[in-house]
């Protein structure tokens, strides 16, 4: 029986993400099998064929100014279909939000590795928690 790749991912020390900006996934929680890991702020999944991936997200955060607040999960650049997820803030630095949503994503063979990172847009805002698992399905 195989071992299907897995990678659990977190931020935990607050950080300031300005609009338009990677969060910087910095620790490895879990990690299993080979082909996934994290580069920078980026999972690499490094596969040999076309396969499809399970991505949970999930994020706590707080803004300095009033307004809309994206997180958009993107694959080797592109937002992933789907993969988004908004909160409007009114109440600026003592709001605190939460956003989480889920993901299925497929890799391509042929170009070598695909990298999953997550934006935040619209207004910046200081993350306290961020995590993202990614599993193949």
């Amino acid at each position: 029986m195989s071992c299907k790749p897995l990678i659990y991912v977190a931020l935990t020390t607050p950080t300031a993400v300005t609009t338009n900006n990677v969060v910087p996934f910095a620790t490895i929680v879990r990690r299993r099998g080979c082909g996934i890991n994290l580069s920078g702020n980026t999972v690499a999944i490094t596969d040999t064929g076309s396969n499809y991936y399970d991505v949970d997200v999930s994020v706590t955060f707080t803004a300095p100014a009033a307004g809309d607040v994206t997180f958009v999960l993107q694959q080797n650049g592109t937002a992933v279909t789907g993969a988004t997820a908004t909160e409007t803030i009114t109440t600026p630095t003592t709001e605190v939000r939460s956003i989480s949503f889920p993901a299925t994503i497929r890799t391509f063979n042929n170009i070598g590795f695909d990298s999953l990172t997550l934006v935040a847009t619209g207004v910046g805002v200081t993350i306290s928690n961020a995590t993202m698992r990614v599993v193949q399905d």
